[in-house]
């Protein structure tokens, strides 16, 4: 697990708003599921994430996010992907593998 993202790869993926004049209020952050917006990130989470999976030379990847926690002390899970144009969030790790198995099923 590697928790330094290559900072070019942050400010792809933010597109600079890594600021704090970039701001999603909860209303909108804390959409799960169908109805989120891939957008509403948080992008001053990103520089904290912890990358728990990524291919060499590929354009997605796995994120824990400790900036957000459950009352279980699950951490947030995002999806980054170079055809998102944010990031798709999971309340948790297990949510975010549990999702790609019905991808991978094709039960969506």
């Amino acid at each position: 697990m590697d928790r330094d993202l290559d900072s070019d790869l942050v400010t792809d993926w933010t597109g600079g708003h890594g600021d704090a004049d970039f701001r999603v209020d909860d209303d909108q952050y804390f959409v799960y599921g169908e109805a989120q917006d891939p957008v509403s990130i948080r992008p001053e989470y990103l520089p904290h994430t912890l990358k728990i999976s990524h291919t060499p030379d590929a354009t997605d990847v796995y994120l824990l996010n400790p900036g957000v926690v459950t009352p279980d002390g699950e951490w947030e899970a995002w999806y980054l992907a170079h055809w998102l144009p944010g990031a798709v969030r999971y309340r948790s790790f297990w949510d975010l593998m549990n999702d790609e198995y019905r991808n991978f099923r094709d039960e969506r």
